[in-house]
């Protein structure tokens, strides 16, 4: 007898637990409904649920209850907002009656969190444009500018200023480096006319033919790879471009130049960057200053190589740091 009571016991539960909803799902319907409202409520859907699992079965009935969950969800979310707006409400409120009733204690307070805060954002934004200088160009991690020090004087900080023969030396002889570049800035500006249009120019630089091989730059028209291979050539930014040319095509117009040489325009790229630490809206060609000035030791240009993919900087630096002396000793 006992063990029949037992078994009956058992089944009694099993068949009571079919008539409830699946725990996980009770418990977030309950954490949705308002407190006010909440045993009440569980109480009639589970009545619900439990009448509608004997008609129509457990599977019918878990859906009806998903749904109750899905349709309280938009409530509990308004619930919640109003009530956060509420204690911020309360919060703010306390807060400025403090403040009225401490106002020398609130306003340095205020004050060095205000100038704490507005430090740490110029700091933050200083380190981030510092970092990301020249980080568009596809070849950055491996493209280095040279720089000269004195060799006795290692407190030297050294000048970016480089013979103009030293960059062909160090392709020729040295395979870690794959490219080299010239640049050289105009110490005055230059005096550009096209037709009846005349400025003067600012941001005019020349470089060697393989300025935009090494470096980045978008190009809008031309070919990077020629864009600076003819002697008279120039490359214009957009802006220049539009400048003197408007809505025309600028291809292939002459642009005098400092009216002694006429410069044909080969390239047109997109503005340059402002976290570019050459700023330009001409490239020339540096035969400009003259094939008998790049064959000599005078130090007025920049210059930079780009490495080998896999080629460490260190020791490329550590091969070549003796090689203007053993080319030139007098230097």
């Amino acid at each position: 007898m006992s063990r029949k009571r037992n078994t009956n016991g058992r089944e009694a539960d099993r068949a009571a637990n079919r008539r409830r909803p699946w725990p996980p799902a009770s418990w977030l319907l309950e954490r949705m409904i308002s407190r006010d409202i909440r045993e009440s409520a569980m109480g009639d859907f589970e009545e619900m649920y439990s009448s509608l699992a004997q008609r129509e079965g457990r599977v019918r009935a878990g859906l009806w209850y998903g749904r109750q969950i899905v349709k309280s969800f938009p409530s509990f979310l308004l619930d919640n907002a109003v009530g956060g707006l509420g204690m911020l409400r309360n919060h703010l409120k306390i807060a400025l009656r403090n403040m009225k009733r401490h106002m020398g204690y609130s306003i340095v307070n205020i004050s060095g969190l205000s100038v704490g805060m507005a430090c740490f954002i110029l700091i933050a934004l200083w380190i981030h444009g510092e970092t990301h200088y020249d980080a568009f160009h596809e070849n950055a991690g491996r493209i280095f500018m040279l720089i000269s020090h004195k060799a006795d004087d290692p407190a030297d900080p050294g000048v970016p200023s480089i013979p103009y023969l030293l960059p062909q030396i160090l392709k020729t002889d040295y395979p870690e480096i794959e490219e080299t570049v010239r640049v050289r800035d105009k110490a005055y500006p230059s005096a550009v006319r096209w037709e009846s249009k005349s400025f003067y120019e600012n941001r005019f630089m020349y470089a060697d033919a393989s300025f935009f091989t090494v470096f980045g730059y978008r190009f809008l028209q031309g070919d990077p790879a020629t864009a600076l291979a003819d002697p008279i050539s120039v490359v214009l930014t957009r802006t220049a471009a539009d400048k003197y040319f408007g809505a025309g095509n600028p291809m292939g117009k002459i642009l005098r130049w400092n009216e002694t040489e006429n410069l044909r325009v080969t390239g047109v790229i997109e503005d340059v960057p402002v976290r570019s630490h050459l700023k330009f809206d001409f490239m020339a060609s540096l035969d400009l200053v003259g094939r008998e000035r790049l064959s000599t030791w005078v130090r007025d240009a920049a210059a930079y190589v780009l490495l080998r993919a896999g080629c460490s900087s260190d020791e490329v630096e550590r091969k070549i740091s003796g090689v203007v002396g053993e080319h030139r000793p007098e230097d």
